[in-house]
């Protein structure tokens, strides 16, 4: 893992909702999303992420208004029960889907 330089917020009545969103520097595709409250001492990036994409913006002053448009096939990839067991779309839908865009594909 690498560390990046950007330090925490003091926590405030709004820590849920404020977040740490990186993007690829030339493709604005989100490559790391990660609420503030979760973040100890920096904002950390996988090796393996920062070769793909070597440049990246973080960005700290955006904030999660809790409403998601996505496309059909997002949701046709989880099984009915997981959706009906899902408790959070933002903690356990948003980072599955940052996370898969980067899996190889195994056909």
């Amino acid at each position: 893992d690498v560390h990046g330089d950007s330090s925490p917020r003091q926590s405030s009545s709004n820590s849920s909702s404020e977040l740490y969103a990186a993007f690829g520097a030339n493709s604005e595709q989100l490559v790391s999303y990660q609420v503030a409250a979760d973040v100890e001492e920096s904002v950390v990036m996988k090796k393996r992420m920062l070769r793909r994409f070597p440049h990246v913006i973080v960005r700290s002053d955006l904030r999660d208004a809790h409403c998601y448009i996505f496309s059909r096939w997002v949701l046709d990839i989880f099984d009915d029960d997981v959706l009906r067991n899902m408790e959070s779309v933002k903690d356990e839908l948003i980072p599955h889907i940052v996370r898969s865009q980067f899996r190889s594909r195994k056909h």
